[in-house]
């Protein structure tokens, strides 16, 4: 791989440090069991789904504290959305409120929920509509009829022409108004210029970096030409350590990244081979040491499955390994077997093989991160990898085999 181009893509990764983010924490409040509203910073993505969780600190360096539903009222965001705290299918969940006052219009997942007057909560479907869910429950056949009844009009518009996502929201903010009662329609919409120039420097999640370390497995594949050098040597496993540095792609979600890994590697291969010779007159034993060491860059393109505190996600990319030390040794013996001579023993040691300046791979992964705290997480991965190989040529300038690597890897880290 040509050096440069490594070079080049590390700087071009490094200054578009403007164009990409993840989340960032906008102004908001959380009011707590007790009624009490406390205003700060609240995690933002865009066009985040209704959160799970509300991650929410006081100002820009406190530290972040998560409210599930079970332990606050409600929770948004300065002139934008506002998410309540309801008990429904007997499970605490956030529902975003469209519309407050005498009614309120709630939603989760593109459905819609309505409460009147506390009455409790419904969801609304075309076709038949208990209200309320306890109490004196009054049917109705038809959606309409029920929004009818609720809104105190004759009637709503033909079931063919009345639409839930275009006509829903007015036809309850207009009940609100008349009703002379308090209430508001939350906006839900962001700015998007605001959010980017916020988002450029806001450094929430956009940015990893870490430690690893683990194990390589490294199997090389030896194929000769003209005669016997090297038999396969067995699979040797050694450790493997170093640094990472994920960036996020994406401003909406944090899912897609790019992702560099500085790793040290080291090998110590042996190969032995027995045999006779094509002669038939020497019996040939051959012992090959092969041991190098380098520092190895994997550049990977990583992909996140949505999660919680237990994240999976997959990476695939192409690393380049420089050798910073090798060493090649073989120890021939020919053991001459002439019937009725006396044997005689050859030894011969050479160190003939050029090793390459480095080796280029292809990789695929799979991985689990857990979020322990704060930005803290631990990774867990393994790696399959396919490389063209460590050594050049003999000594002499021959080249007449052919060779690869096949490696897998385990790694352990942990990044903030």
């Amino acid at each position: 791989m040509n050096k440069r181009l490594i070079l080049l893509v590390i700087i071009i990764f490094l200054i578009g440090n403007g164009i990409f983010s993840q989340k960032i924490f906008r102004d908001g409040y959380v009011i707590t069991k007790d009624g009490v509203s406390m205003n700060g910073l609240v995690e933002y993505s865009p066009n985040q789904d209704i959160p799970a969780v509300c991650s929410f600190r006081r100002f820009d360096i406190a530290r972040v504290v998560n409210y599930g539903p079970q332990e606050i009222i409600a929770f948004g965001y300065k002139n934008g959305n506002r998410y309540e705290s309801v008990v429904y299918n007997n499970k605490a969940v956030f529902l975003e409120v469209i519309v407050s006052g005498r009614i309120r219009l709630l939603s989760k997942s593109g459905n819609y929920f309505l409460d009147k007057d506390h009455l409790g909560l419904v969801e609304l479907r075309k076709g038949p509509v208990t209200y309320p869910p306890a109490g004196n429950k009054k049917e109705y056949k038809t959606l309409e009829e029920f929004l009818a009844d609720i809104t105190e009009r004759k009637e709503i518009n033909k079931s063919e022409q009345f639409e839930l996502k275009d006509d829903l929201i007015p036809l309850i903010a207009l009940y609100n108004k008349e009703s002379g009662m308090p209430f508001n329609v939350y906006n839900r919409t962001v700015d998007k210029k605001s959010y980017y120039q916020k988002a450029s420097v806001s450094g929430t999640d956009k940015n990893r970096f870490g430690i690893m370390s683990g194990v390589n497995i490294y199997k090389y594949n030896f194929t000769t030409g003209s005669y016997i050098d090297i038999i396969n040597p067995s699979e040797e496993r050694d450790l493997t350590y170093g640094i990472t540095f994920e960036r996020i792609l994406s401003v909406k979600n944090d899912r897609s990244s790019l992702r560099i890994d500085l790793l040290y590697c080291r090998q110590s291969l042996y190969s032995y081979y027995e045999g006779y010779s094509s002669s038939g007159t020497f019996f040939v034993r051959n012992d090959v040491f092969i041991n190098f060491s380098g520092i190895k860059l994997p550049i990977m393109m990583q992909y996140s499955f949505s999660g919680r505190r237990i994240v999976p996600y997959l990476n695939a990319g192409l690393a380049y390994q420089h050798l910073l030390t090798s060493g090649y040794q073989r120890i021939k013996e020919d053991e001459s077997v002439v019937e009725g001579v006396e044997s005689v023993v050859y030894t011969y040691e050479d160190h003939d093989m050029i090793f390459k300046s480095g080796e280029i791979s292809f990789f695929g992964g799979i991985g689990v991160r857990a979020k322990l705290f704060g930005n803290l997480n631990v990774h867990l991965e393994g790696k399959v990898e396919s490389g063209n190989g460590i050594l050049e040529m003999r000594g002499t300038g021959e080249r007449d085999f052919e060779d690869n690597s096949l490696q897998g890897t385990v790694l352990f880290g942990i990044t903030f």
